[in-house]
């Protein structure tokens, strides 16, 4: 199993503007990682093939979506970009990364 996102979440546990931290966090290819709650993530090492990354606003990987990006291949997320992952319900509290043969979300 490939150590796929590592050292990804920026920003994690947002209380005030002043008081934000940075976590890094593994997530292996297939997995699912319930956080404590994060505003932004970065990615900094691609996963493996046809890899797709969500992050979710409850503390489980189903339900509402903040963001969803590839993770591997030629659409990847670019590498080190901070990435916004809050919707109308607020922040995100789970990430996961799965193999999907489909075309890379928007």
């Amino acid at each position: 199993m490939k150590n796929s996102l590592a050292s990804f979440i920026a920003g994690a546990g947002l209380i005030v503007a002043s008081q934000a931290y940075i976590v890094n966090l593994n997530v292996y290819d297939n997995t699912c990682a319930y956080t404590i709650g994060f505003q932004s993530l970065e990615l900094t090492t691609n996963g493996g093939a046809l890899q797709q990354l969500t992050a979710y606003s409850r503390q489980a990987c189903a339900g509402p979506t903040t963001y969803q990006g590839c993770a591997a291949g030629v659409d990847s997320m670019p590498l080190n970009v901070c990435y916004d992952t809050v919707d109308s319900a607020g922040g995100s509290n789970a990430l996961s990364s799965y193999s999907s043969g489909g075309d890379c979300p928007n």
